[in-house]
């Protein structure tokens, strides 16, 4: 049992999911003083009434309405997985149990002739419509067949037409009143929750080709890499380099360069469908396509599929050695990486890249990953270290 504590109102979750993070203290706060309102003014409720009452009026109010209460209180401050199914029911509930019982009380009271308590009737509007956790639809509903209960109670007990007009036309007022006020403030939380979700998509995507940017790219990889080692799955990092991309700008000009980078960006988003796949741009004419739990031959087709659709979209490149076509090369690591760092990664990848267009171009090439290719990646650090090291000598001894 996990106790809940409200957390940073993330637009990666869904509204339902953000308004009840946003909601949580308050609706935590309403439930805890309702509850402690209810057990302190249980004794003062029952004096109203004759005390032939007071065990009919206790043994309804504990079971019906206290204990439900409690429970829903209980559901939001801990999450326990079946109250957290089922918590908008359970607070539709109370609300409805707490708002019939008393229009029942309140006609109890007109016929022993007591003093009305129709007064804590908009109290439990209130909390009903604000302070439980329910939308503008549920509190809507709920509300109605309240009101409808109170209309059936007050004709039924027969009080003074100007009594049940007066009271009616207030508590009317008072539920538009509220529900309004709900409906508002779920309209304004909306907007603040697509205009925050616009801002983080504008600070995560490349602004010409929609796909993630390099930001964007190193969260992503902090939870695939975690979910890597958790699973033991491997995953595949391909990079994808436009060939003879300058060419084409300079041929064409920029927008037909643009033109050509958006449309691999849509091959690649396409091709990227499933939750961990992920497509970025990685700067430039360089894209990097990540795929989750794959095996060589599901990569080499994919290569295979994109290379082939790029082909399809009638991009020209006057440099290009396959019939004028736009061409790309792949290069790629596979494996479970999930203990390498990004850049490790990365540079395996590049490796690839390198290698695949000494190949040629419109190729690919995939390297399965072992432990040999890290000590790759540390000799080479070692060797550049110690050649920017003799570099750095020689400078001295010129000097």
């Amino acid at each position: 049992m996990k106790k809940l504590i409200k957390s940073t109102a993330d637009t990666s979750l869904s509204f339902e999911e953000y308004e009840f993070q946003f909601r949580l203290p308050v609706v935590q706060m309403g439930l805890l003083c309702c509850s402690i309102i209810y057990i302190a003014g249980l004794p003062i409720y029952l004096s109203l009434f004759p005390e032939e009452l007071h065990g009919v009026i206790f043994w309804t109010e504990l079971p019906v309405v206290m204990l439900p209460l409690w429970l829903l209180t209980f559901s939001y401050f801990y999450e326990v997985p079946l109250l957290s199914e089922v918590r908008s029911w359970l607070a539709a509930y109370v609300y409805l149990a707490a708002g019939i019982c008393h229009a029942v009380f309140n006609t109890l009271n007109h016929k022993y002739g007591t003093p009305m308590v129709g007064d804590i009737l908009p109290m439990i509007f209130l909390f009903g419509c604000l302070f439980c956790g329910l939308n503008t639809k549920q509190a809507g509903i709920t509300s109605g067949i309240i009101f409808l209960s109170i209309v059936s109670a007050t004709l039924w007990a027969d009080y003074a037409w100007p009594i049940v007009v007066n009271q009616f036309a207030q508590w009317l007022f008072f539920i538009a009143v509220i529900l309004f006020t709900n409906y508002q403030s779920q309209i304004m939380l909306r907007k603040v929750y697509d205009y925050q979700k616009e801002l983080k998509n504008k600070s995560s995507t490349d602004s010409l080709t929609g796909l993630l940017n390099r930001s964007a790219l190193d969260e992503h990889f902090a939870v695939l890499r975690r979910q890597s080692v958790r699973e033991n799955k491997a995953f595949c990092l391909l990079i994808i380099d436009l060939d003879y991309f300058k060419e084409l700008n300079d041929g064409h000009g920029h927008l037909e360069g643009d033109q050509a980078l958006v449309t691999i960006a849509n091959i690649l988003q396409s091709s990227a469908r499933r939750p961990l796949d992920c497509a970025c741009r990685w700067g430039g004419d360089e894209f990097i396509i990540i795929f989750y739990d794959v095996v060589y031959e599901d990569i080499s087709e994919m290569c295979r599929l994109i290379k082939e659709r790029l082909q399809y979209s009638a991009i020209n490149n006057p440099m290009s050695e396959f019939n004028g076509h736009q061409t790309i090369t792949i290069g790629g690591i596979l494996g479970k990486l999930g203990h390498l760092t990004d850049r490790e990664i990365i540079n395996l990848a590049d490796l690839a890249l390198y290698e695949a267009k000494q190949e040629g171009r419109n190729t690919h090439l995939i390297h399965t990953y072992n432990t040999s290719d890290r000590n790759k990646l540390n000799n080479a650090k070692t060797e550049n270290n110690l050649a920017d090291s003799t570099s750095s000598a020689s400078e001295s001894n010129c000097r």
